[in-house]
């Protein structure tokens, strides 16, 4: 037999006296019930005291062991230093909760990997769906409710100033503003993430700060669904709850800071599933210098529908336009022909079709201009050849053909090279 299976036995043995005398848990108030206080209050038990300091003479005396003597351990955004007294403690919550051969056997597991199991979530507003979607083997987008308790979760949406909750406690929701708020995420798209190092000592502290890009770059796709102008409202890593000690480490996250957040959440349809799947899989293969250079488009594109102010949304579509078609051109150079040349070619397959493109691509120009120098734009617009629309719906338009041209380059893999294009 092995000195490790004689350590799990004579483990095996320390817990089971620990139940046969009795884990205590501590009572959770009603106000810390549905929330991660509630998740936290929990995992503190408490045994006899000749059975604890048993316990903790045992995992001390386990040179496998050693890591939980002071190592800080990786929680994604930072790390927190983890000790004997509280694997102890961890063991006996998971025996308490799911017996003595789960509580072993999740410690055996996580000795044997070189990494520490997490999921990665980016919490979005102004997108909403029904059901989980996933995108790729690693990333998925997800209803925000369906995210397990965590402080950044309860942060965002308090499971106290929920109606039914406020109903519980006895306080008649009347009394708090519980209609539903824009900042509110209804989505978020998550991320199976292996943390490494797992652990480390104080002293010897890595990098290993992980920025997110997959799931901001992944939000920034979503631009392309509908007229959806989703937002990434907050970052954050949750340990694997097999981790040993997870309930006790603390936790960081990151929130951007945005001048407009979405007023209205977008649903997605199953048409929209479909094609971004499609297009997923189709952006996460590009090279990254492509998506680079993507970025600004698709987040012009997204605060143009996030402005109310017409001339505001001409400004940022103006923009991104110019950073599809001109990105190789310089600022000195005469840039208005060749923007409306290379658009029509490139969208549009005949000349009838290029003709509507430039008239288009002509009055946007002279709107983003207008709107440049005066802050201003007519409440209708006129394109040659037309009667003439609300500017509003003019936008729309233009606002099509952006997702059209982004979505034509993912598609080819990347930007085309212009001279060809133009010379047919």
């Amino acid at each position: 037999m092995k000195k490790s299976e004689i350590g799990t036995y004579k483990l095996s043995c320390l817990l089971t006296k620990a139940v046969n005398r009795g884990i205590k848990k501590q009572n959770v108030p009603l106000i810390a019930k549905g929330s991660f206080d509630e998740k936290l209050l929990s995992a503190y038990v408490e045994v006899d005291e000749d059975i604890k300091n048993s316990l903790i003479e045992f995992v001390s005396g386990e040179p496998i062991l050693n890591i939980f003597n002071g190592k800080m351990f990786n929680t994604g955004f930072g790390a927190n230093r983890v000790d004997f007294p509280n694997l102890v403690r961890w063991l006996l919550y998971v025996t308490s909760e799911e017996g003595v051969d789960a509580a072993v056997g999740k410690l055996e597991s996580y000795i044997e990997i070189d990494y520490t199991p997490a999921q990665q979530y980016l919490a979005i507003s102004g997108i909403e769906v029904g059901s989980i979607i996933e995108l790729s083997d690693s990333i998925k987008l997800i209803p925000f409710d369906s995210i397990p308790s965590c402080a950044p979760r309860d942060y965002l949406d308090p499971p106290i100033l929920k109606p039914a909750r406020l109903k519980e406690i006895g306080i008649p929701p009347a009394y708090i503003m519980t209609q539903p708020k824009p900042h509110i995420p209804k989505a978020a798209l998550v991320k199976n993430t292996k943390l490494i190092p797992k652990y480390f000592s104080e002293e010897d502290r890595p990098v290993f700060f992980d920025d997110g890009r997959q799931l901001y770059e992944a939000c920034e796709l979503l631009t392309l669904v509908g007229n959806s102008a989703p937002v990434p409202l907050s970052h954050w890593f949750v340990l694997d709850e097999a981790v040993p000690c997870a309930q006790f480490l603390g936790s960081g996250w990151s929130s951007p800071v945005h001048d407009l957040i979405s007023t209205e959440s977008y649903v997605l349809t199953d048409g929209d599933v479909k094609y971004l799947k499609a297009t997923y899989g189709k952006y996460v293969r590009l090279e990254q210098s492509i998506k680079d250079s993507l970025r600004i488009p698709m987040l012009r594109l997204n605060q143009a529908r996030r402005k109310q102010n017409i001339a505001d949304k001409a400004i940022d579509l103006g923009v991104a336009f110019e950073a599809l078609f001109l990105n190789d051109r310089s600022h000195k150079e005469q840039i208005s022909f060749t923007f409306r040349l290379r658009a029509s070619w490139f969208l549009a397959a005949t000349k009838t079709e290029r003709r509507s493109l430039v008239n288009l691509f002509n009055k946007l120009y002279e709107c983003r201009s207008k709107a440049i120098h005066t802050g201003h734009l007519d409440e209708k617009v006129k394109q040659k050849g037309m009667p003439p629309i609300p500017t509003s719906e003019f936008l729309k338009q233009a606002d099509l053909a952006c997702v059209k041209t982004i979505s034509k380059i993912i598609d080819e893999a990347g930007f085309p090279d212009w001279e060809d294009i133009i010379l047919g």
